[in-house]
């Protein structure tokens, strides 16, 4: 009946390209759709310029006819002005994709929410916690969610996986570890942000496996929604330390300038996950491995100048 194992929508962002890697080393079948520039979204068979076209997915599932869809497709926007185009893609984009997966007899559909669904939360987040975001992406996300809860479905089996900071490979300037890498490579200074949040990283490499597990694992029925994470919870200061302590190299923690970037907005002090329910499918998976960052390093200065 299937033709296909997965596929991933949206396949050209960080955690996805990871995810791309790990099925060609473990020989999965599987298929991809990817992103365009200038604001349109688009798939290798479709796309996506409004809620007319949506009725195109139902051609790619039939031509692809995939055990489980992962859907990676989301948009992040800055302001409220915004939120009708960010609702397009996470909102009524996945519950199309959804129902035109059950239409199909797809088994599984895996949505990529996010943490910042939860908003502000003073101790480790639960999948059941009510969801309070604090900006207009996270508000988007939860959006997503709340229509994909509300809807009933016969046989297909979707669930939300909230994902917590990752790092790795194909992560683009901007964030954390990009920066503590170009202090590393460049001996450069940074700046960074606030030393004293708290956030839960993992390994984007690991995560990418453990999504696969858990896609094709058949001993259980699919959550509703799943927080991944590696439940090592640090200060921002204290990863940078480590990312130090992994090198030893002299002076590179005098080139991590601290508290030089300007908070971002509706920025929660503490973002960590509750990981019972991911014990529960993934017992035995390491979402962080102790030669992480180095792995890292090693690949962007393999394809340093490259675009990648």
């Amino acid at each position: 009946m299937f033709k296909s194992q997965i596929l991933v929508i949206a396949g050209d962002g960080f955690l996805a390209r990871n995810m791309r890697d790990a099925l060609h080393r473990r020989a999965i079948e599987f298929k991809w759709t990817s992103r365009v520039p200038a604001g349109r979204l688009a798939a290798l068979e479709f796309t996506l310029a409004g809620p007319e076209n949506l009725t195109e997915i139902d051609a790619l599932i039939a031509r692809v006819r995939p055990r489980c869809i992962v859907n990676f497709m989301a948009l992040g926007v800055a302001n409220r002005a915004d939120e009708d185009r960010s609702d397009l893609v996470n909102v009524t984009f996945p519950l199309a994709l959804a129902r035109a997966a059950e239409a199909a007899g797809v088994q599984r559909l895996i949505h990529f929410g996010s943490c910042a669904e939860y908003g502000p939360i003073e101790g480790p987040a639960q999948e059941t916690d009510p969801l309070r975001p604090t900006d207009v992406y996270g508000a988007s996300k939860a959006r997503g969610s709340d229509a994909l809860l509300a809807q009933s479905f016969e046989e297909l089996e979707a669930c939300i996986v909230r994902l917590y900071p990752i790092f790795g490979p194909y992560e683009q300037p901007g964030k954390l570890f990009p920066a503590l890498i170009k202090a590393l490579i460049d001996e450069q200074a940074v700046e960074l942000g606030a030393p004293d949040k708290v956030r839960d990283y993992s390994f984007a490499p690991n995560v990418a496996e453990a999504l696969i597990d858990f896609a094709l694992q058949q001993s259980l029925k699919l959550p509703p929604v799943i927080n991944f994470g590696s439940g090592e919870s640090l200060t921002l200061a204290d990863w940078g330390q480590k990312f130090v302590d992994a090198f030893e190299v002299p002076d590179l923690e005098k080139l991590l300038l601290w508290g030089r970037r300007p908070p971002a907005l509706h920025d929660p002090q503490i973002m960590v996950p509750d990981l019972t329910k991911m014990a529960q499918y993934l017992p035995d998976q390491v979402m962080l491995s102790p030669d992480s960052m180095r792995r890292t390093v090693d690949f962007w200065r393999e394809n340093r100048g490259r675009d990648v």
